[in-house]
């Protein structure tokens, strides 16, 4: 059976294939796993405690190699199995859902999930996981401290300001997430703040439970980390065409935009904004613009973060103003080329009736 480490083996001609350690396979399937283990008739959040509180999860060694707090995949796939009353192969697939979920790893990051003798750990196991950087009381001091408003208030303001966005390092997927140093960029500009109180707030708000590192190993950091806010955990909010349509413009008003087609016509005749002719790996692109120029220019004209320039983009994007020029990318602040649309263009099917 395959070990928690196979070392690499040459191929010898003559020997048989099936000896040589299978090659690294990380199974990826598309859709959200949390909405597949739903299709199974589980909710993912009480297997997850389920699984954590029944497997026997404890030290292990493999030659001579000490692997701490991890459990089998074989024995995890039979205590599916006996306590859902599903197949193996269901058994297996709810296994590597909770892998590209990040609740559970191979112990060296070498196999996907599987009916083996091979090492698995929960991410809250891992040496470098942390506790809140407050008590709940610590945390509410420092929001007196800092003098910031209401709390609710501040984490719908903090939860519309910030991009959320689905964000990939290497073969890992996190859902839903945003990053650290785009929310110290908001608590700086929005409460006048140093960095050191930006991270502050940001720490006060794990302590209570507003948001956590995707893998709850870092404390708050101005940098590129990944946070999730605990609501998008498990999130299941599918929006109608309508619902999508009202939400971005009742935001682009929040911005103080009355009226779109004024506030583009404005974007267009600034000459920050580049929009030309371009040509980008042979190929011509009309009357486009640079995701980064926009970015640059909303947050002059508007006075806003650049994470919120980059949501007032998508927000345009989801009323159908705007487009990438190929249609393969949602607004970044990025070399991206984007496209306004034109009046004979805009969809109007997803506007909401008059009454809603």
């Amino acid at each position: 059976m395959p070990p928690a480490h196979v070392p690499s083996v040459e191929h010898v001609p003559g020997t048989p294939a099936a000896v040589l350690p299978e090659a690294r396979v990380i199974v990826q399937r598309k859709g959200d796993p949390a909405e597949r283990i739903r299709a199974v008739g589980l909710d993912p959040q009480q297997l997850v405690e389920d699984a954590y509180t029944r497997l026997e999860i404890r030290e292990r060694w493999y030659f001579f190699v000490r692997f701490p707090r991890c459990f089998v995949g074989s024995e995890a796939v039979l205590w599916l199995t006996r306590h859902y009353s599903i197949p193996k192969e269901i058994a297996v697939m709810l296994g590597n859902d909770l892998i590209e979920m990040s609740v559970f790893h191979h112990v060296l990051d070498n196999w996907d999930f599987r009916d083996d003798y091979l090492f698995y750990r929960f991410y809250r196991d891992e040496k470098n996981s942390v506790g809140a950087p407050y008590t709940r009381e610590q945390a509410l001091a420092v929001l007196m401290q800092l003098k910031v408003p209401q709390l609710d208030s501040l984490v719908v303001q903090f939860y519309q300001a910030v991009t959320i966005q689905d964000h990939r390092v290497g073969l890992r997927l996190f859902r839903r997430c945003f990053v650290g140093k785009d929310a110290a960029c908001w608590f700086r500009r929005r409460f006048n703040f140093e960095r050191s109180q930006a991270i502050a707030l940001g720490n006060a708000l794990i302590s209570l439970r507003v948001f956590h590192h995707v893998l709850d190993s870092a404390n708050f950091e101005d940098g590129e980390v990944f946070y999730r806010f605990y609501d998008d955990e498990y999130s299941t909010d599918v929006l109608t065409p309508q619902q999508v349509y009202r939400r971005a413009w009742q935001t682009i008003q929040s911005y103080g935009i009355a009226d779109i087609d004024t506030f583009i016509a404005q974007c267009k005749r600034a000459p920050s904004l580049g929009l030309k002719e371009r040509v980008y790996g042979s190929v011509y692109y009309p009357e486009c613009f640079a995701g980064f120029d926009a970015v640059s220019l909303w947050s002059d004209l508007l006075q806003i973060t650049r994470p919120e320039a980059v949501a007032l983009g998508n927000y345009l994007l989801d009323l159908g103003r705007l487009y990438h020029v190929e249609g393969r990318w949602g607004f970044q602040d990025a070399y991206l080329l984007y496209r306004f649309t034109s009046p004979e263009q805009i969809d109007r099917v997803a506007q909401p009736a008059e009454d809603m």
